[in-house]
């Protein structure tokens, strides 16, 4: 049998952060999961400063009478 292990547990893993990571993203029922029908479209272009730890947003959409309220979450993998 063979055991993996790590060299030196004293080596920092902390991921060095992005000060400026750009995040971008089109908006479609057929990115939903589950997909649904919707022919409503729309695209979010916005920036994370991880230093400040603020998300700013742009986002545009077509297709819909009205907004009543939006959410963010972590998409399917």
């Amino acid at each position: 049998k063979k055991v993996a292990g790590c060299k030196d547990d004293d080596e920092d893993t902390t991921p060095t952060p992005i000060p400026n990571l750009k995040v971008t993203t089109t908006l479609s029922g057929a990115n939903e999961v589950p997909k649904n029908t919707s022919t409503a479209t729309g695209a979010v272009t916005g920036e994370y400063n991880d230093e400040k730890n603020i998300l700013k947003l742009n986002i545009t959409y077509t297709g819909l009478d009205s907004l009543t309220g939006w959410h963010i979450h972590k998409g399917a993998a």
